[in-house]
């Protein structure tokens, strides 16, 4: 009597089927039990800090609006407005001549005729429109046995700019001796237009240095002119800046 042969299906027999579907079942948990615990752990790496984490709290939500006050502004305190008298040097003395003044070092007096024919001088009067307003010394001695001395010149403003006026004036000191400076002085009370130029004259046995301010004031044009030892210039120059910081022309009666 022959067996019955059991149904196949893609060549296996139930009980092999059922046997692959198990095996399938099983391979398909630790797949998906795997890749939980791997993804639990990739999360823990990136996962932020606690200390790190921004934590974000609606705001309560009101009726009524809220008026924060604006604080006032702190007022900016000005500048302390400059005087003329704040820019004398403590001990300095007044010089005046017709129509100006000016404040110097103690140690300056009045020129003698006898000091004018001893010292060099400087833009002396060209014509009648020239005028040489004041001429000073200064009395303290040098050991190049030079006199410092200083002198106020004024004339008419006779150019079309005041760089043509100065080019005139000065051709003669540019040829006979060396400007190493030529730069706008800037008065800090009457902001009038101002040149400082530097000069190193040579002469017989000393180098002197041509200290000289150009000012226009109106229509006219005044010269500050100090003449002092090469060698001391550097140390004089602050006190002719401070110097001529308090030339001023005066209104007169």
């Amino acid at each position: 009597m022959k067996r019955r042969r059991s149904k196949r299906l893609l060549g296996m027999t139930p009980d092999q089927i059922a046997l692959l579907v198990g095996i399938i079942v099983v391979w398909c948990l630790v797949m998906a039990g795997g890749w939980w615990w791997m993804s639990s752990i990739v999360a823990e790496a990136y996962m932020l800090p606690e200390s790190l984490r921004v934590t974000w709290t609606p705001s309560p939500t009101s009726t009524s609006a809220t008026f924060t006050p604006t604080p006032s502004a702190t007022p900016t305190p000005s500048p302390t407005p400059i005087t003329y008298e704040s820019l004398i040097p403590n001990g300095w003395k007044q010089f005046t001549a017709p129509g100006v003044e000016i404040w110097l070092p103690p140690a300056y007096a009045a020129q003698t005729e006898a000091d004018r024919k001893n010292t060099f001088q400087v833009l002396e009067a060209r014509d009648s429109t020239w005028k040489t307003v004041l001429r000073l010394k200064d009395t303290r001695s040098s050991p190049y046995f030079v006199t410092t001395t200083f002198k106020i010149v004024s004339r008419p403003l006779t150019a079309a700019t005041l760089d043509e006026i100065f080019e005139e004036d000065l051709r003669e000191y540019m040829q006979r001796g060396r400007m190493f400076e030529r730069k706008p002085f800037e008065f800090q009370l009457t902001g009038y237009p101002a040149q400082r130029f530097l000069f190193d004259i040579g002469t017989t046995g000393v180098n002197l240095a041509l200290v000289l301010y150009g000012v226009q004031i109106g229509g006219d044009v005044y010269y500050l002119v100090f003449v002092t030892p090469f060698n001391e210039m550097s140390a004089r120059l602050p006190d002719f800046d401070s110097a001529s910081q308090t030339f001023r022309v005066l209104t007169i009666p």
